[in-house]
């Protein structure tokens, strides 16, 4: 909708929800392919890339986004304390490359060339650990939460507001790892 409202028709730009490690397209289909900020949440990040490296045609590029080791550490590591756990015990969060060299790697084994990466890590500060709260809960969509029964997400959520703002928890670092490879011609 929004996409329309800015004049983007369906003749020009098309959201569809994929299976990542098994794109319908067909090899060599596009001239670059993305994924931004998704790959931590793919269980099997090497067969996602490789479907990257399949769709793009030769000469096309590869770009992926991925989280550093240090994405939101103050947040989760808060979280992780304050949470009730028992709803989310073996539910693996996310799948997160930890290093730059993990994500080079991963686009090396494909194939591309020419791979180039970028890390930037920034540090968002708050006035109060409920703003911090906010902010994380926002960006996160906290979507854990998802296996929680209704009735205690509210709650949770509170608890761990309240833990953030008595431990003063008042920084979420952003820590970005970029990388980009071309298909060989």
């Amino acid at each position: 909708q929004k996409a329309v409202e800015k004049g983007y028709n369906q003749d020009r730009i098309d959201f569809r929800q994929l299976d990542a490690e098994s794109l319908p397209y067909e090899d060599n289909s596009f001239d670059m392919v993305i994924t931004g900020m998704t790959l931590g949440l793919l269980p099997n990040q090497a067969k996602a890339i490789s479907e990257m490296m399949r769709v793009v045609r030769r000469g096309g590029c590869v770009s992926v986004g991925a989280h550093g080791h240090e994405h939101y550490w103050e947040a989760i590591d808060h979280y992780l304390r304050a949470m009730t756990k028992r709803y989310v015990n073996g539910y693996r969060l996310e799948w997160w490359p930890r290093k730059e060299s993990d994500v080079i790697n991963m686009l090396k084994t494909v194939g591309l060339t020419d791979i180039r990466a970028k890390r930037v890590i920034w540090r968002n500060a708050f006035p109060t650990g409920g703003d911090a709260y906010d902010f994380f809960a926002a960006i996160s969509s906290a979507f854990w939460y998802a296996k929680f029964p209704e009735e205690k997400r509210m709650q949770d959520a509170r608890k761990v507001r309240q833990h953030f703002e008595d431990k003063k928890v008042k920084q979420v670092t952003d820590d970005i790892i970029l990388v980009h490879g071309i298909k060989p011609v």
